[in-house]
């Protein structure tokens, strides 16, 4: 293990390196956002709600053409939260049709921001992590041991 802020001369060596390290993470939304959500979930046991959400794309009939009812089907009930169409049965019975030409689903989390809103949760995950990396990566340019 590496005593990193051993290995400088001042506080002032310090916190210029551990500024400019720091300013992507700082500076970007996703970033911020998964910092604050850390202790809450990490050290209170806050539970993480997961959504989905959909984007729709194109030009849209609601409710679909006959044509596009499944055998079996009495009416239609709605589109799902990754874009199916719902369908009812005569038992009353929910039936999945064919998927939204055009639907766009993802996976967020409940209370995102809203300038994150519309982008896949494992998309800001890998973000993150990117920016986690070129820390560690920093750090050990600047402070691993040389052989």
């Amino acid at each position: 293990m590496i005593e990193v802020k051993s290995a400088v001369d001042s506080q002032e060596e310090w916190d210029k390196w551990w500024n400019g390290v720091m300013a992507t993470v700082r500076n970007d939304p996703a970033s911020q956002w998964f910092y604050a959500l850390r202790n809450p979930i990490v050290k209170e046991g806050r539970p993480v709600d997961i959504k989905q959400g959909m984007t729709l794309n194109g030009t849209f009939s609601f409710p679909p053409p006959d044509s596009e009812r499944p055998p079996g089907a009495v009416r239609w009930q709605g589109v799902d939260n990754r874009g199916i169409h719902m369908w009812i049965t005569a038992d009353g019975n929910r039936m999945r049709g064919a998927p939204l030409a055009g639907a766009t689903s993802w996976t967020t989390l409940v209370g995102v921001p809203k300038d994150l809103d519309f982008q896949p949760l494992t998309d800001l995950m890998q973000r993150y992590i990117a920016n986690l990396g070129s820390v560690v990566a920093a750090a050990n340019a600047r402070f691993a041991p040389t052989e």
